[in-house]
């Protein structure tokens, strides 16, 4: 009570030398001029601050819920020494020791405040449902893991089919998983081979357009050579001129020029036949060009679709590799929860304990009875 007084005296100081001080700042501004005013101010101010004051002194003093407070907080505390640490942690893991406190101080409230009848109808009907509560047979749990240990089989099997995958069907995934990826070392195999060709049907297309590039060059040599011949046939016919006109003398003239109007003749013959032969080549040499890059189109449509199926097989492993996890992780689960049930649960100890503490809680409330009774009859 001391401690609660000091501390109101101390608030309504602090609180004093607030007011104190905005009263100091109003009359510094308003700044009155007759005494009427100067005496309202402070009348004001003094009922303003011994009306904190009281308030302060009644919320600090005499507060409702602090008294409230006071009276739930104050449990009653049982000579309980005698209990060991093991009980106490059975108690406390088992969630009865806050039951326990709860009823405790509930009935001490009850026999303090509450009429003697009332607080025999409440224990009354407080041992009435403890009477039910100790009723009940732990047992059942037993049973019901006895239970689902007979049926792990059949949990076992149902959860297979439910899930869809099966141990045989884990080494079917298994076998599929190694298919595949024989199957895609074969098909990076095949790539690296159709690359091969690809670069091979290169190197020819580029030798092919090497010859074609040859061929070329020598029919501009053989028109060069159809430009001397024509040049030659020329000259023929100038000496077959000149030989007629010197008539006897120039008879030898006219032999030569008949000579090389015959040999301008058949070196064109053959110059003619060698250009059809190179043109024919040239057509064969394009349309050798045209297959190969046919072919090299073919190669590379060839390798994006064996790229494809590279990645799609990548998948498909992938996703084969992934069940085979999620299958040996939900056989793991299983194993471990049926290794579980049937080690079972041991539920004598704490149906045991339980019952010690119900008995402990009946004990003190018809304690409470048996010391209402004598009441009782001196009323009557």
């Amino acid at each position: 009570m001391m401690k609660k007084t000091k501390r109101a005296i101390y608030l309504t100081i602090v609180f004093s030398f607030l007011l104190i001080l905005i009263f100091n700042s109003l009359f510094y501004l308003l700044k009155p001029t007759n005494f009427l005013t100067f005496f309202i101010f402070n009348l004001l101010f003094l009922s303003l601050l011994v009306s904190l004051s009281i308030k302060m002194l009644n919320l600090a003093l005499f507060n409702p819920l602090s008294q409230l407070r006071e009276k739930f907080s104050k449990a009653p505390e049982k000579n309980d020494n005698k209990r060991t640490s093991s009980d106490e942690a059975v108690t406390k893991n088992f969630g009865l020791k806050e039951f326990e406190n709860e009823i405790n101080s509930y009935i001490s409230f009850i026999k303090k405040k509450s009429r003697l009848e009332t607080t025999n109808q409440i224990v009354s009907t407080i041992l009435s449902k403890l009477d039910e509560i100790e009723g009940y047979d732990f047992n059942h749990e037993k049973d019901l893991i006895s239970i689902f240990n007979e049926n792990s089989e059949k949990a076992m099997k149902l959860l297979d089919e439910t899930l869809g995958i099966s141990s045989e069907e884990v080494k079917k995934l298994s076998e599929a998983a190694s298919i595949a990826t024989q199957s895609l070392k074969t098909l990076s195999e095949t790539i690296d081979g159709i690359n091969k060709i690809a670069s091979s049907f290169e190197e020819t297309e580029f030798s092919i357009s090497s010859l074609y590039k040859k061929n070329s060059e020598i029919k501009e040599l053989l028109s060069e050579i159809e430009g001397q011949i024509n040049f030659s046939e020329h000259l023929a016919l100038n000496s077959a001129i000149e030989a007629a006109r010197f008539g006897e003398k120039g008879r030898s003239f006219t032999v030569i020029s008949g000579e090389i109007k015959k040999l301008a003749k058949e070196i064109s013959t053959i110059t003619k036949t060698i250009t059809k032969q190179i043109d024919d080549t040239a057509e064969e040499i394009q349309n050798a060009v045209d297959r190969l890059d046919n072919g090299n189109r073919k190669v590379e449509r060839g390798i994006s679709l064996g790229n494809n199926s590279a990645k799609s097989m990548l998948k498909l492993v992938d996703v084969i590799d992934s069940a085979k996890d999620v299958s040996s992780q939900i056989s793991k689960k299983i194993q471990m929860c049926m290794a579980t049930f049937e080690k079972g649960y041991d539920l004598s100890e704490f149906n045991r304990k339980y019952r010690e503490n119900i008995k402990k809680i009946k004990n003190s409330l018809s304690e409470i009875l048996d010391e209402n009774k004598p009441k009782d009859q001196e009323k009557e």
